[in-house]
């Protein structure tokens, strides 16, 4: 939120780097860098650190791959759920534009002591007042970022350190909103703005099953393939370049809904039963954690077995940069050729790629494929 990412010209002007925002990413840095100076008085090692997070911390992980202030700060990287390499200019790309209409929105005069002195429910009203939060929190700085992730990958220079990363098959559901008055013809415009390589229709042939449904559905997996899973796959095939190794996953194992993200309805009775919300952004946490005992309800053996898996290849994978384990399932690297993706459910193997024929289309109409 704006106590860890607000960009606004006036910070920048008292900054001796220029610079504002990204205090968020300046706080993991910091953290890094203890970790690096005391971890091993704790019994850490200093030169086998891992950093992963997941959805914005993901994006994070990301950023922090791309920032030559957190080089050599950390051996390898776990991504989940979301990419810091966006496809399109950002109009906005320091921040300071949506950082102005939020301080237009506080109490006071605009000031450097009027914003400090603005509380947070203040802050955070004035970030949904101002629409502050509909674009990346993360910004381009100068400093923290020097350029664009997606510039500082191409030019491979990020952190060389293994990765391991991917997303769920239905991250849309209650993530992004659904627009079911969108016209077939308002689509199309939104596909033309993303790019002009190929015609909508052609795109659209991938989605006949969520079009005939409704252009509204259409257009929401097409979002959520395009920053989820072709994310993803992009975040992958950029870092492949530097010869490091990457594990790239495709979780469509659907877990039961617990109440994480939805606290507004404690029993969580969907409609169509615990499970009908497909395998829904986050819901691979409690298996990442290894909580599938101790949170929700309608958990099964099945679910139990595939969390103690992915414990195990994430735990693996900190430890020496590689998931592979006794009593794992085999987890080939991923590789641009066939964009080798291993698929996390009940029977675990790696495919050659996932919604091929979508994300394919999407690298063209983005004109990287």
């Amino acid at each position: 939120g704006p106590l860890g990412f607000l960009a606004h010209p006036a910070l920048s002007e008292e900054s001796s780097h220029s610079s504002s925002g990204n205090y968020g990413l300046l706080d993991k840095i910091a953290a890094l860098n203890w970790i690096r100076d005391n971890i091993a008085q704790f019994g850490g090692d200093p030169a086998n650190v891992t950093i992963f997070g997941q959805s914005a911390g993901s994006q994070s992980v990301c950023s922090l791959m791309a920032s030559p202030l957190a080089q050599g700060l950390f051996h390898k990287a776990i991504g989940q759920s979301a990419s810091c390499l966006n496809p399109g200019p950002d109009p906005d790309p320091d921040g300071t534009t949506r950082g102005q209409k939020l301080v237009a929105e506080l109490p006071g005069d605009g000031s450097l002591n009027a914003m400090r002195a603005a509380s947070p429910d203040e802050l955070l009203a004035a970030a949904e007042a101002s629409g502050w939060a509909n674009a990346s929190r993360i910004v381009i700085d100068g400093w923290v970022l020097p350029d664009t992730q997606d510039s500082l990958f191409d030019q491979a220079q990020q952190a060389e350190v293994p990765l391991l990363l991917g997303s769920l098959s239905d991250e849309g559901n209650q993530l992004f909103p659904l627009n079911e008055s969108l016209t077939r013809e308002k689509l199309e415009r939104y596909i033309s703005r993303l790019g002009d390589t190929i015609s909508p229709e052609t795109l659209l042939s991938a989605y006949t099953d969520e079009l005939a449904d409704s252009p509204g559905l259409a257009q929401r997996e097409i979002a959520t393939d395009l920053f989820m899973a072709y994310g993803m796959r992009r975040w992958a095939e950029m870092h492949h370049r530097t010869g490091q190794p990457v594990y790239l996953y495709f979780m469509d194992h659907i877990p039961p809904a617990f109440r994480l993200y939805n606290p507004g309805n404690p029993d969580l009775k969907l409609p169509d039963g615990p499970r009908s919300g497909g395998a829904y952004h986050s819901g691979d946490l409690a298996f990442v954690f290894g909580n599938t005992r101790h949170v929700g309800h309608a958990w099964t053996e099945e679910d139990h077995e595939l969390s103690r898996r992915m414990t195990g290849y994430w735990t693996n994978f900190a430890k020496t940069g590689d998931p592979n384990g006794a009593g794992l399932p085999a987890w080939k690297p991923y590789d641009p050729g066939t964009h080798a993706t291993h698929l996390l459910n009940s029977e675990p193997e790696t495919v050659g790629g996932v919604r091929r024929e979508k994300l394919d289309l999407l690298a063209k109409l983005l004109d990287r494929g």
